[in-house]
């Protein structure tokens, strides 16, 4: 039992040398765009309460785009927006 933790601990020792180096870490970054915003304040009730739990209350939204910078690779994230129809029927 112990010649066979022996030869383990040896082989383990062998194949540690062969180990892949750690890359470095790549730059994230990530900036918000104002991709647009609708003309008038929207009712909150239409579009996020199935209880119409906000009574008249009105807001401005605004939707977001987002740009990530991943080392040399980018996406352009849009978070997009349905307003021209409630999402509760």
């Amino acid at each position: 039992m112990n010649r066979t933790l022996t030869i383990l601990t040896v082989g383990a020792s062998l194949f540690a040398c062969f180990a892949v180096p750690a890359q470095a870490a790549s730059d994230v970054s990530l900036a918000r765009f104002d991709c647009g915003t609708p003309q008038a304040p929207t009712t909150v009730n239409q579009r996020f309460s199935d209880t119409y739990a906000y009574g008249e209350l009105k807001i401005q939204f605004v939707f977001s785009c987002y740009l990530i910078k991943h080392g040399d690779d980018y996406l352009l994230w849009d978070t997009g927006h349905a307003l021209t129809a409630p999402l509760f029927a």
